[in-house]
């Protein structure tokens, strides 16, 4: 017992003279470590197996005075108390190991040695024992705040000794600014008019000297919007064909995720989510839509923009109405007018023969091109004409044929103009006139049992020879006209006869005998004119027919 006290009042004494004795013997501190964790206070003595110290105290000040911890002497060790088995003295370097760390531990230690040539070592140091970090939670006043509206605060709690907080979001470090703003020692951070920016990740990091823990992400959601309300249609186009499919779809920007309503021409319509469907679509369903967005949090109504949708019919009954009284040449006007039973025409092309019809003196078009009006009408007018109606979906077609009534004209008769007896004969009229010219035939005159444009003589005979006319008739133009054709029938040659000398002189002397008597007639009416002066005077007329021989 004597000595134990011996030994205190040893340390006492020697801590007492270390101010004034030795050289600093502990690297500067502090020193840390961690409750239940073990601390070596290392000097700066090397160690060496020939050191040795007399002495080596330990004590510890937490602002009550020094308090021995233990003393080493070359054969006994003293240790206090309240450090036994929890402190390790290391002989030949006067380091100590402190175990099992309590928070009570914390303060200032010093050491005093005492070599064997009486050299005195002293050092000060300090331990900071911290408390594990534990418990790192966050809890957010409102976890779905309004964007713009709502004031967010988030606290960070923690169990451990000298904590330090800090938040990030994401990888970024909050400092605070305008809305951002830290309190209680950096615990709660306020965020004010949250915008959807803040919503995270964010997290508490709590660190001490010897630890740092991070809190789990905390996110929020964030209610914004709706914005960026968006209406498509599909197929896309702005003009669609009556009887088609229409599709409307819409879309934004929204937390929660918005609700959407249909309005058609400014009226709101019973049809409500993101897509409005139009099935077999009419023409009175033209107009504009407009989708609205509607957000049950923010209690926000946004529009999209007005999609104007034109919904037009095909052209269908295309049609041509023509006169309805026969056409004749010359003589009757016609007007044909373009039209159709369904679709809006927004303009029509009339054709005539595949060409493209253009007005003049006798052709006149409306305005609008629904009417054609021929004055009067030529032969060359008629034909196929085609009026082509046109809208923005659709082309449609109408046919209508102008026949025009004329002739019959250049009546023409052909064959051969001289034939022998006995040989066929076919003489062939033909005329233009539509329609088609009604034939006849007269020979000499005289109207022949005939009424096809051919006249056929199986075996001409002499007396066949004379004049054929052909007449042609248009029974509704009421024109007749014909062609005088001149045929010659030869008879067939007789062989020649042989002569006697006597026929030859009767026939010289008929030949002089008759010159004689036309020279005596001539003389008797030479002398009759000379003495008889007559007056000319007008007798009947008659008409000569011009005939136009082929030969």
């Amino acid at each position: 017992m004597a000595l134990r006290n011996l030994s205190f009042l040893v340390a006492l004494l020697l801590s007492a003279i270390e101010c004034c004795s030795g050289q600093q013997a502990l690297p500067p501190g502090p020193v840390t470590g961690m409750v239940t964790g073990n601390v070596t206070f290392r000097t700066t003595v090397l160690d060496s197996p020939v050191q040795q110290f007399l002495t080596i105290t330990w004590t510890f000040n937490n602002g009550g005075g020094p308090k021995p911890v233990v003393t080493s002497l070359p054969n006994i060790q003293k240790i206090a108390p309240e450090y036994s088995g929890r402190v390790m003295v290391n002989t030949t370097t006067g380091s100590l190991q402190l175990l099992k760390l309590t928070l009570g531990d914390s303060g200032n230690y010093a050491v005093n040695m005492v070599t064997q040539d009486g050299q005195t070592l002293t050092g000060e140091t300090t331990l900071n024992v911290y408390e594990p970090i534990s418990g790192v939670t966050v809890k957010a006043n409102v976890t779905s705040p309004v964007e713009f509206n709502d004031t967010v605060s988030v606290k960070c709690d923690a169990a451990g000794s000298q904590l330090f907080f800090k938040w990030l979001n994401g990888s970024s470090e909050i400092s605070g600014g305008s809305r951002l703003s830290l309190s209680d020692g950096n615990r709660t951070l306020t965020i004010s008019n949250i915008l959807r920016s803040d919503s995270g990740p964010l997290c508490c990091v709590v660190s001490n000297a010897l630890m740092t823990t991070r809190s789990q992400n905390i996110t929020f959601d964030v209610c914004y919007g709706p914005d960026d309300v968006v209406m498509t249609t599909v197929p896309q186009s702005n003009l669609y064909t009556s009887g088609s499919n229409l599709t409307l779809s819409c879309s934004a920007v929204s937390v929660p995720p918005a609700q959407f309503h249909w309005a058609f021409n400014g009226n709101m319509l019973q049809q409500e989510g993101p897509q409005l469907r139009l099935d077999n679509i009419l023409d009175s369903q033209s107009g504009n839509y407009t989708c609205w967005a509607y957000n049950s949090k923010t209690l926000q109504y946004k529009p999209s923009g007005l999609s104007h949708i034109t919904i037009m019919q095909k052209i269908s009954g295309a049609n041509i109405t023509g006169p309805s009284a026969l056409i004749i040449a010359d003589n009757s006007s016609a007007n044909m007018t373009c039209q159709a039973t369904a679709g809006i025409i927004d303009s029509r092309e009339w054709l005539k023969d595949g060409k493209t019809l253009s007005p003049s003196n006798t052709v006149t078009i409306s305005a609008d091109k629904s009417s054609v009006f021929i004055k009067p009408v030529r032969v060359s007018d008629g034909g196929d004409y085609l009026c082509k109606l046109i809208n923005r979906v659709s082309t449609a077609n109408a046919t209508y044929k102008l026949n025009v009534n004329y002739g019959p004209l250049k009546v023409t008769v052909v064959g051969k103009p001289t034939v022998k007896e006995g040989t066929r004969v076919e003489l062939k009229c033909s005329a233009e006139s539509v329609p088609t010219a009604v034939f006849s035939w007269a020979f000499n005159g005289t109207v022949r049992n005939v009424k096809t444009p051919e006249f056929i003589i199986e075996h001409a005979v002499f007396g066949d020879t004379g004049r054929y006319t052909c007449m042609a008739s248009n029974s509704v133009t009421g024109i007749n006209a014909s062609s005088v054709y001149l045929l010659s029938v030869k008879e067939q040659d007789s062989p020649p006869e042989q002569l006697s000398s006597g026929a030859i002189v009767g026939i010289v002397i008929g030949v002089l005998l008759a010159v004689v008597l036309i020279v005596v007639v001539v003389k008797k009416l030479m002398k009759r004119r000379n003495f008889h002066q007559l007056d000319m005077c007008a007798g009947p007329s008659k008409t000569i027919e011009r005939i136009e021989s082929p030969y």
